[in-house]
Formats: C-alpha cells, structure tokens, sequence
C-alpha cells in the first residue's frame, strides 16, 4: 500500500490524518456488514460513522466533509487519479453498480467520459457486455445495416450506430478485493504519527485519550454519568477568558428555560457561530451549542450536538442538549454548580506570587 500517496490525496483535499482513519473506518464497517461485492448505498445506511458524509442529489454524488468520497474510497484501493492523459480522467461506475449513492470502490474506476457513456449505455441495455459489443462491430462490418443490428441486439438504431464506432470498450481490470487492500494500509499508529494525541489536552485538563471523532474519552466516561457544571475555575488560564466570553453572550436562566444565545449569527441569522479554537478542528468558530456542550458538560470533538425539538435555534442551556450516540447516557436533572466569576481564577496561584501580583 502507497500510504504515502494515500495520506498526500487527504491532504490534497484539505483532510487531516483523522480524517483517513474515520473514512477508512467508515469503509470497513460498510466491508463487514455489507460485503465487497454489493453496492454500499449510503441511502440506506445509518451509523455513527456516517455523520460527515452528505448526499448530494444535485450531482448525485456521495461527499466526505464537502470532498468527493468515490476520489478517496479509490485512493485507499491504490488507485490513484492518472497524470499526463490526454483527456481529462473521471470517476467512472460500472454498469453493474444499482446504487446512486453507492461508496463501493470496486464498483469504480479511473476512465474517460467515453467510458462513462458506455457503463450507462450497458446499464441501460443490460443484454450488452464487451463480447457482444465485438460481435455487433462484426456483423456491422459483414454489410447488416443499423437497423438490422438494432432489431438483433434489441437496442435503438442510435445506439447502435454509437458503440460500431466507438473503439473503445471498459475491460475487465481485474481489482483485488477491498478487504485485502484496506488490511493493507498501514498499521493505525503508522497513519497517526503526524498527530501526538499524548501532548493534546482538552479543555477540561484530560490528556491523551481521544477517540476516532477526536471526543475525550475521560470526558465522555463523565456525561454517560450524568456530568453537568458551568464552572470556570476548572480551565486553564487561557481558556478561562475564552470561556468566560462565550458564557458572556448566552443568557443564562433557570434550567428548565431555553439559554439564548446574543452573539453571532450566520446563514440568514438561522444559524449560531461562536469562536472556541479546538485540537481537531481545522476552523476556530463552532455552532453555540456544540460549545455550550464542550465548556459543561466535556469535549466530544467532531460528535453532533443536537438540541431539543421544541428549543428555538438560539439555545445554549447545556440540559436540553444531547448526542445521539450517547442516548443510553444518564440525562443531567441540573447543574452541579455555575461559576462565572473572576475570583476563582486565581485560585490556584500561589501565596507568595499573589502577594507579588497585589
């Protein structure tokens, strides 16, 4: 396996190395599940795993984090978008492929828009296949007309005129199957050397223990238990003052109300943005809520955080936020405590360097 080839395709995507170790997962629980030789319909599929990738219905296309997922799927199957063509190369499905939305790279590969005519004139026709398409340039240069040929292959006069004098046809390519290609990737710590998870730290001092979606593990231990604090002497210093900005914009109530959320507004004003820099993301501006949820209750990375249905867009109360994947999780019934106070912040500093700062 070229990883370094494969790691240079994430990259030139504008991914991270933990974005190949998602995708990759995302691809192997597809591969265990489902087979390698079915069509791996992302419509018809719900997982964890899944959470980044969008259905495009306009293109028709299945997308990673906005990038296109078929490009990445051929990538980690060795097979690479080829250089120095004379034609422009595309993503070609084979005919045999049922699914729009199919993410199977077996059911890919690297081909010209000629190619790409001829798997859509094979899914249409499926009586046509390579052989028969020979058989068909035979007989047209033995004196049948196009008509006659249409009538035999049970195809229109059109079509059949297009394949006589097209001289190209897909050919068998011969791919290995994808769970050898993807065991043979490289080893987890291998792709995740870039990234020293033991000199990251979330917000709330836990260091070292991430998860495939960057969330804190120790942090996750802590909501299935129910954990719930608004508590600002816990950050370090520096993330003290950012804590206390975004709390700062959010007006807090009684826990049974809905937090509104006073800052920024984007997308017409239907979505909120608050700025919070976090270790796995590559932008330093995040939905409020997600942010409300990593500053009360623990950092979960790139998990979804989703409100109550009858909040309005604008809340932040930690109690009526959630994520799916934790629905087994103890709910909070109120905070263990809401600190938003500047005296605390000096709480750890030593007696003789206060005295200094007085």
């Amino acid at each position: 396996m070229q990883l370094s080839k494969v790691l240079q395709v994430f990259r030139d995507q504008g991914l991270e190395n933990s974005d190949l170790l998602t995708f990759t997962g995302a691809l192997n629980v597809l591969q265990s599940t489902l087979g390698t030789a079915v069509c791996w319909d992302l419509k018809t599929v719900n997982h964890a795993f899944f959470r980044s990738f969008v259905l495009n219905e306009h293109s028709r296309r299945v997308l990673y984090r906005g990038r296109e997922a078929r490009l990445l799927a051929l990538a980690l199957t060795n097979r690479f978008k080829p250089g120095g063509a004379a034609e422009n190369p595309c993503i070609v499905r084979k005919s045999t492929c049922t699914a729009t939305f199919c993410i199977n790279p077996n059911h890919y590969y690297w081909g010209t828009k000629q190619d790409m005519s001829l798997e859509r004139t094979f899914r249409k026709y499926p009586q046509l296949n390579p052989e028969r398409i020979q058989e068909l340039k035979r007989l047209r240069r033995a004196g049948l007309t196009y008509g006659q040929l249409a009538s035999t292959f049970e195809v229109s006069p059109l079509v059949a005129r297009s394949l006589c004098h097209n001289e190209k046809h897909p050919k068998s390519i011969g791919m290995k199957q994808l769970d050898m290609e993807l065991n043979s990737i490289a080893p987890i710590e291998e792709i995740t050397t870039p990234i020293n998870y033991n000199k990251v730290t979330c917000y709330w001092g836990h260091k070292g223990n991430f998860g495939a979606q960057g969330e804190c593990l120790d942090c996750i231990k802590q909501i299935k238990e129910g954990f719930c604090t608004i508590d600002l002497s816990v950050f370090k210093f520096e993330d003290y003052w950012l804590a206390k900005a975004f709390w700062d914009k959010v007006d807090i109530s009684d826990s049974n109300s809905c937090w509104n959320w006073n800052g920024l507004m984007v997308k017409q004003g239907k979505e909120t943005c608050a700025y919070m820099p976090s270790p796995f993301h590559a932008t330093k501006s995040h939905s409020a809520q997600r942010v409300a949820f990593w500053l009360s209750r623990g950092y979960t990375g790139k998990l979804r955080i989703y409100k109550e249905k009858t909040c309005a867009n604008t809340c932040c109360n930690p109690l009526h936020l959630h994520i799916k994947d934790l629905e087994s999780a103890v709910k909070p019934t109120g905070f263990k405590t809401i600190q938003l106070s500047h005296a605390p912040v000096w709480k750890s500093v030593e007696p003789d360097q206060a005295a200094h700062q007085s």
